[in-house]
């Protein structure tokens, strides 16, 4: 019998759409990792018998609702003097 994939509120799908409404396509995307980043996401999808691919999906979708929430990460910006 398969494992049961756990399913957590936090990590569902970010489409608010109509039922009614069409579909939003899925459009494959390439990021680039340190192999650091790629082993550390390897690992957490290990613990949490899940795929690497799942994993990024509940990473990038959790940023996105907290993002359409308000939320805004703390960006340190340096202010540059033109001379």
């Amino acid at each position: 019998m398969a494992r049961e994939k756990p399913k957590l509120e936090v990590f569902s799908k970010t489409e608010t759409g109509q039922p009614e409404a069409a579909p939003d396509p899925v459009r494959p995307v390439g990021i680039g990792l340190k192999a650091s980043e790629w082993q550390r996401l390897e690992a957490m999808a290990a613990e949490l018998g899940v795929t690497r691919h799942t994993l990024s999906l509940w990473i990038l979708r959790d940023f996105i609702k907290r993002w359409d929430s308000g939320w805004r990460p703390e960006t340190k910006t340096k202010q540059v003097l033109r001379t």
